[in-house]
């Protein structure tokens, strides 16, 4: 467990963080359904870990948000890979 004080002239924070093993399986993907939207639309985004040594990266991210950069939901949201037809 991590814990801040911040103590300011007009404010004071007081942070206490956590830490613990995170969730794991949570979110399933299939092959067929991934394969099924490259064919409809050409692209998919996927938002879990896949192994560097599988990917050729472009970094075109600042370039191509799918979401506002002005709050977390949508700075994670813009935090993805994706997958192209080539």
């Amino acid at each position: 467990m991590y814990v801040a004080l911040h103590v300011q002239s007009l404010e004071t924070r007081f942070v206490v963080v956590e830490v613990k093993p995170m969730d794991t399986g949570l979110v399933k993907i299939s092959a067929d359904a991934l394969n099924k939207d490259i064919d409809r639309v050409g692209h998919v985004a996927v938002y879990y870990k896949v192994a560097a040594a599988r990917l050729h990266p472009d970094g075109v991210g600042p370039l191509a948000p799918v979401a506002s950069n002005d709050d977390e939901a949508g700075r994670t949201k813009n935090r993805r890979v994706e997958l192209v037809k080539q």
